[in-house]
């Protein structure tokens, strides 16, 4: 009689990556490689499809300056602010361009929504006024805020 032998080998759940034979979608740009080398080292298998490009202001064609003039010739009513470095950069931008004390006085009297603490301080380091933010810190909540 033949006899087979089966053995099965003990596997640490130490040596089970917790992320084995997932695929895990990244939509975001910014340091994307440090979290997709985070997630893979985890034995993930990681999709990287942004849906917003960071792009640096150079790269603008002048739009950005056009628009913020525009916006200093007539303010707007409410200003919708997402990201902190989104306002830092903008800032930065109109300083290059010597706008950046009159993009801040054309602000001074806009409604500022904030969705989030990091938003809420670079508006404080810009020295605009008084930005309103919503706890849940989501997009979605300001939008709410504008509806009514």
């Amino acid at each position: 009689m033949l006899e087979l032998t089966l053995r099965i080998a003990a596997v640490s759940c130490r040596e089970i990556l917790p992320l084995a034979g997932h695929l895990i979608g990244v939509t975001g740009d910014r340091r994307v490689e440090e979290l997709a080398a985070l997630l893979r080292s985890l034995g993930g298998t990681v999709l990287h499809g942004p849906t917003l490009h960071v792009r640096p202001i150079s790269e603008d064609d002048g739009r950005l300056r056009t628009a913020t003039a525009a916006l200093i010739a007539r303010p707007p009513d409410y200003l919708v602010a997402t990201t902190g470095i989104g306002i830092r950069g903008w800032i930065n931008a109109a300083a290059t361009w010597g706008m950046a004390n009159d993009l801040v006085a054309a602000l001074g009297s806009t409604t500022v929504l904030a969705r989030g603490p990091k938003v809420v301080g670079a508006i404080a380091v810009a020295g605009i006024p008084d930005p309103s933010t919503n706890p849940a810190g989501r997009t979605s909540a300001l939008l709410a805020t504008l509806e009514r």
